[in-house]
């Protein structure tokens, strides 16, 4: 049998359409993430502002008390000295 030639078959597929596509997708999810980040930020940070208030207050509340204590014990102590 003689050899005739050669028959060529292009077998090249276009890929610029996937990428194009993979772009937009990748655009779009780090678009999401950056958003939902952000939001999750914001409620941490309020809630952190808000417990940190919330302790502020407390501490202030324990400092009153020890400083009213602190005061009667001032007294029970420097009144009987008054006497001498």
């Amino acid at each position: 049998m003689a050899y005739d030639g050669t028959i060529s078959i292009d077998t090249h597929v276009d890929v610029s359409g996937i990428n194009d596509g993979l772009k937009k997708l990748d655009s779009s999810v780090s678009s999401s993430i950056k958003n939902e980040s952000e939001k999750i930020n914001n409620s941490v940070s309020s809630v952190t502002k808000g417990n940190m208030q919330a302790v502020s207050s407390s501490v202030k509340k324990v400092g009153d008390s020890m400083a009213k204590t602190g005061a009667k014990m001032t007294v029970g102590v420097t009144a009987p000295l008054t006497l001498l």
